[in-house]
């Protein structure tokens, strides 16, 4: 088979006696140089079939065409976690006759296919979504990826009570993973999965960036893709270093060593007026004292510091004013794996200012011993309630 008068992709029927049946697809290109222009404007392509070995039949031929749409999504250096939608792929692949579809329902677009009571249980015969992702030369990225998709099923689809599709990376599907979605609402994904981004597969693209790709496999026909959101792990941080001299020690909430998502919430970074804080989007939620989104930051403190572990600590930051539930916001702080001691930030609305203090206590026990014989102490702010910003750290030694 072939294009012009290109026949060098051979195509494996079935066996002779067997049953009529699909063959494995092959690769093929069209050349839009060697199309022809029709009168009203349109492309003339010639697609070829060449025997190889007589007594060979033929029922019917399928094309899948590998559509470019779509522009890159660009991420700066400041975002942790990016969102967006599902129609905003660079390229939509058919398989077995199913394609993506866009729609259109209650003013939202979403990405859907139809409901045949299919199951594809090998994600390289899927038909997929690509999306280009581009991400700035100062972005220091681990590789690792939380996805979350928003999305459902029909309520008629078939096999299971869920629908599922794919995830994966470097429009490679054998490195595809299964993600669940809801039955049948539009809402985020509850059993999160990671994916690695290979910067040995990225391109480079020749402002230095670097160009992955994102790819959403069809699991379960039947199913609808509303929006994207992406989790990124960044290489650690370094820590905060502190003398025997200073107390107090003031330092900016983007100077954390690691952040950690939990549920849907995210640590972000922004810039509003001209200075950089640390926040997460607000949806109205609230988490009790269990395990949350943090901020964890590495405190390296001299041996000539003689403390006595009780330190005293000021947030400043505050609320965006749609926050729910409560008039306030507030995060948990502490050290280790304490997060039972909640500071209470300016009321939703209020300008960004300092909170009252709140105790805690580094336990020298908890610390990590440097080569150097200092201490390497760890500080958590956890999230209590979304919608809230940090834009400062202060402790009292």
């Amino acid at each position: 088979v072939g294009s012009a008068n290109d026949f060098n992709s051979r195509v494996n029927l079935a066996m002779p006696g067997s049953s009529d049946s699909w063959s494995t697809p092959v690769s093929i290109f069209l050349d839009e140089n060697l199309a022809e222009t029709l009168a009203d404007g349109r492309k003339l392509y010639y697609f070829n079939i060449f025997l190889r070995e007589d007594g060979t039949y033929l029922d019917k031929i399928r094309l899948n065409f590998e559509r470019v749409e779509g522009e890159d999504i660009e991420i700066s250096s400041l975002v942790n976690t990016v969102e967006f939608e599902a129609e905003d792929f660079k390229s939509n692949t058919t398989a077995a006759d199913i394609m993506w579809e866009e729609t259109v329902v209650n003013g939202e677009t979403y990405m859907y296919t139809e409901d045949n009571g299919s199951l594809y249980s090998d994600s390289s015969q899927s038909p997929s979504l690509s999306y280009g992702l581009v991400i700035d030369n100062g972005v220091n990225l681990s590789g690792k990826v939380l996805v979350s998709v928003k999305g459902g099923g029909f309520a008629s689809s078939s096999p299971g009570a869920s629908n599922a599709i794919y995830v994966g990376t470097s429009n490679d599907p054998s490195n595809s993973r299964i993600l669940n979605l809801k039955d049948t609402s539009d809402s985020w994904s509850t059993s999160n999965v990671s994916v690695f981004l290979d910067e040995n597969l990225a391109e480079t693209l020749a402002d230095g960036r670097k160009r992955y790709y994102f790819n959403i496999y069809l699991r379960e026909d039947g199913t609808y893709v509303d929006k994207i959101r992406l989790d990124f792990e960044r290489i650690e941080g370094e820590d905060i270093e502190i003398s025997s001299l200073d107390n107090p020690v003031e330092f900016e909430a983007e100077d954390f060593k690691l952040t950690t998502s939990a549920g849907n919430a995210t640590w972000q970074q922004d810039v509003l007026n001209g200075g950089t804080y640390m926040f997460v989007e607000d949806n109205g939620s609230y988490e009790g004292n269990s395990a949350q989104a943090n901020l964890t930051y590495g405190l390296v403190i001299d041996n000539g510091a003689n403390l006595s572990g009780n330190v005293s600590v000021s947030i400043k930051g505050g609320g965006f004013a749609s926050t729910k539930p409560g008039g306030a916001n507030s995060v948990f702080v502490g050290t280790a794996n304490d997060f039972s001691n909640r500071v209470n930030l300016p009321m939703t609305g209020s300008s960004d200012s300092w909170s009252n203090p709140m105790s805690i206590l580094l336990d020298e026990n908890l610390a990590e011993t440097l080569n150097d014989g200092r201490k390497l102490f760890y500080f958590n702010i956890y999230l209590r309630e979304d919608g809230t910003y940090v834009d400062k750290i202060r402790l009292d030694f």
